[in-house]
């Protein structure tokens, strides 16, 4: 009896364990049946709705499109940039001789003296920066200083035999016609034999003249004053020229000085920054000038930052007649964004299609995006011409 009883056991056990793998087997052939024949894709997936549009009848872009929105940051600062040609701005120092005269001798004693003078004529005086007088001295005796007068400038030079050659910057009142006196002071004292001499050697008269015809220049500009935040002149002038005592250059814009800087020059270009007043700029035509009394090679560039805070659309539609579903997608750089349709909040994430027509109505229909900052490379509203899915808020 007993072994009759371990005999049904062990064979009741062996059948238990057979069903289990014929079990585990259909389970198995059920799973790879299913992954063949189910389709289990996103019915909401904007990959699937283009792939489907493809093969309807759906018309062209522009037919089928109620809203379309490309290219566009939302809460976000855009710089726009124009760079703008190389120009010579000034001109350089022309160096010319317009006088050499003979040597003469100055006399002076306590009584008198004998000023030499003469004529100095200078075509085109506005465009002469200096005179440049040189010469060399020999004292004869005495020590008394030289005046020498410029129509009316009178110029002080103290000299003896060392100075040579001596030279002398005049700088203004230069006209047409100039007279020039060399006249040696007379001596201190009243002692009759005292008497000052000076030899005036190789006297030399230099014109240093600048065509200020392209001291200024003037260039005309437009702007879009619509979301702008900023806008401002960077300038790059070459340090090739440039020295120490180098003059400013002066920036109006539309007559408002927004700078007057000389160049710092530790580099190759030396740059110069100016923000521009918002309320100076125009809607239509800007003017800018650059002047300067000394020369420069220099660019510009007219930098604007913009900022988008354009968050709410508007899209109309006058018809729901021939219109059986409508649709939005798009492509952004969140995973998923918030924005409401006529009041009525919603989500959609990149890779999602929506319908919502339940939310539209007829006339104006207004789409206000929440999420920001947000940069969208499209997003599209389209009627269809199936229903879409179902509806999700």
């Amino acid at each position: 009896m007993i072994n009759n009883s371990k005999n049904k056991k062990a064979t009741t056990s062996k059948k238990g364990t057979n069903q289990v793998g014929i079990g585990i087997i259909v389970m198995a052939v059920l799973l790879l049946l299913g992954a063949i024949f189910i389709d289990d894709s996103n019915p909401n997936s904007k990959a699937n709705y283009l792939d489907n549009k493809k093969n309807n009848s759906l018309g062209y872009p522009e037919e089928s499109y109620i809203f379309y929105l490309n290219d566009t940051d939302i809460g976000r600062q855009k710089k726009v940039t124009e760079n703008f040609p190389n120009i010579e701005l000034g001109s350089k120092e022309e160096y010319n001789t317009i006088y050499i005269g003979n040597n003469f001798r100055l006399n002076a004693n306590p009584f008198t003296s004998n000023p030499y003078s003469f004529d100095l004529n200078i075509d085109k005086p506005e465009d002469v920066n200096s005179i440049l007088v040189y010469f060399k001295s020999d004292r004869i005796s005495g020590e008394n200083p030289v005046d020498i007068t410029f129509g009316d400038i009178l110029v002080q030079s103290q000299m003896d035999s060392r100075d040579s050659p001596v030279k002398i910057y005049i700088t203004k009142d230069i006209n047409y016609s100039n007279k020039m006196t060399f006249e040696i002071q007379k001596p201190k004292g009243y002692d009759v034999f005292n008497w000052n001499k000076l030899d005036v050697l190789d006297l030399k008269i230099v014109e240093v003249r600048q065509n200020k015809a392209n001291n200024l220049k003037q260039f005309d500009f437009e702007v879009e004053k619509l979301d702008l935040e900023r806008a401002y002149i960077e300038l790059v002038v070459s340090c090739d020229e440039v020295v120490e005592i180098s003059p400013s250059i002066k920036v109006k814009v539309n007559d408002y000085i927004i700078s007057d800087s000389n160049p710092l020059c530790t580099s190759k270009n030396s740059r110069i920054s100016a923000d521009i007043p918002l309320s100076v700029l125009k809607s239509n035509k800007n003017r800018i000038e650059f002047e300067t009394e000394g020369y420069y090679k220099m660019a510009y560039s007219f930098n604007k930052i913009y900022f988008n805070d354009e968050e709410t659309y508007k899209f109309n539609i006058n018809n729901f007649n021939d219109i059986i579903d409508i649709v939005m997608y798009g492509d952004f750089d969140k995973e998923i964004i918030d924005m409401k349709i006529n009041g009525q909040i919603m989500t959609l994430k990149n890779d999602e299609i929506k319908s919502i027509i339940p939310y539209l109505r007829y006339g104006k229909n207004e789409i206000k995006f929440l999420t920001k900052p947000l940069e969208i490379e499209e997003f599209v509203i389209e009627k269809n011409e199936f229903a879409y899915g179902w509806i999700r808020a």
